[in-house]
């Protein structure tokens, strides 16, 4: 497994990025927001995905924006 410190794609804050290849997973989370993106790391494919505030609007599970 390995940790890389990356910008929130969502508020730009100080986010984790954690590769996981024995499940050929990587995992993006932001602390600040809730951001969480899992997406395959062979394909690139959302596996999972979660915006708990985007930008002021309400809780919404990102497969609704």
């Amino acid at each position: 497994m390995s940790t890389q410190i990356i910008h929130c794609p969502n508020c730009g804050s100080y986010a984790h990025r954690r590769h996981l290849p024995q499940l050929q997973i990587v995992e993006t989370a932001c602390p600040v927001c809730d951001y969480l993106l899992v997406s395959c790391g062979k394909t690139g494919k959302v596996v999972e995905s979660y915006i708990a505030n985007m930008r002021g609007k309400e809780s919404s599970p990102a497969s609704r924006i």
